[in-house]
């Protein structure tokens, strides 16, 4: 999978809260000292590039699973929601967040 650009990444609530984002990422590599500050460099200056530029127009997809619907809506083109891994609705966020299938599964009533 990974071959063909597929990743999982796991959401990770704790970080160094007294470094930086870039002293963040060197806290966690396992390369030497100096490819680990060039991959660092790289990943922050891909990051950076992503809030200009569109990831899908570089034929990328991004999956993220979230329940907090403000970075939904921020964040997402297209959402896919589940109930006990049963797709119940698929669309636009702002139509998402309408959907009475979705508002009870999620909310109840």
């Amino acid at each position: 999978m990974a071959r063909r650009g597929i990743g999982r990444t796991f959401q990770v609530i704790r970080v160094f809260p007294e470094l930086t984002a870039f002293e963040n990422l060197l806290a966690v590599t396992n390369e030497p000292i100096e490819a680990a500050r060039h991959k660092a460099e790289e990943l922050l200056g891909f990051v950076t590039l992503t809030r200009l530029a569109r990831l899908r127009d570089q034929g990328k997809t991004i999956i993220i699973v979230e329940h907090d619907m403000k970075v939904v809506v921020g964040l997402c083109e297209t959402v896919y929601v589940l109930d006990y891994g049963e797709k119940i609705a698929e669309g636009p966020a702002s139509v998402i967040q309408s959907n009475e299938r979705v508002i009870e599964a999620y909310f109840g009533r």
